[in-house]
């Protein structure tokens, strides 16, 4: 559904030209989706800064040996350790970063999480996933292969089961393929709904 999907988005209307009409992710689904936060004060350019810590041994032994380097064996978690992890879930499980090697993309993020300022994260995982639509559909207009697109695919897969687990229900065994003797003018002869549902039962 993914790959399909796809096919389907314009990146001059940053939506999906569905039959129906565009749809497209908004900040009302990610808030509801996933309780993130998208209204506050903050602003973004503040977070185009170096942290104030460095973490040491980023680059070798992949998260395995991340995860050894920065856990520590206390009761109490320490601000390091919290900002480590905190790096490492924006990283692996929010923006689907690199999974092989950590990263210091969202180390000044996960810095600010960890002393709980107010960030604007859902604003920041819808702009990726557009990022990544945009990437996406440009390779598929010029019949690139897509390579792997580190980013938020998890957030489109939510979206898309959301609003279409009710539309895109069609029986294999009763598809088949447009007949070849096909025309417009049998088209409109279709009441609405089953051209709706022509149209969906491709996916």
């Amino acid at each position: 559904m993914l790959r399909a999907a796809c096919f389907f988005w314009s990146s001059t209307y940053n939506a999906f030209c569905f039959r129906q009409g565009p749809m497209s992710p908004t900040l009302a689904d990610v808030h509801m989706l996933t309780g993130l936060n998208i209204g506050g004060q903050i602003n973004p350019f503040s977070l185009l800064v170096k942290p104030s810590g460095k973490l040491e041994s980023m680059r070798t032994g992949g998260w395995s040996n991340y995860i050894t380097t920065f856990k520590t064996d206390k009761k109490t978690v320490t601000n390091k350790e919290h900002t480590t992890f905190l790096n490492m879930w924006l990283d692996i499980y929010v923006f689907c970063g690199q999974v092989y090697a950590p990263t210091s993309n969202y180390h000044a993020l996960a810095e600010k999480i960890a002393v709980n300022s107010e960030i604007l994260l859902g604003k920041f995982v819808l702009g990726a996933l557009y990022n990544l639509m945009n990437r996406v559909s440009q390779h598929l207009m010029k019949s690139e292969v897509v390579s792997t697109i580190t980013s938020p695919w998890w957030l489109l897969q939510v979206w898309l089961n959301l609003h279409l687990h009710k539309l895109v229900t069609p029986e294999l065994i009763n598809l088949s393929f447009p007949s070849l003797e096909y025309s417009e003018e049998q088209e409109e002869q279709l009441p609405r709904n089953q051209k709706f549902h022509c149209c969906m039962s491709f996916w």
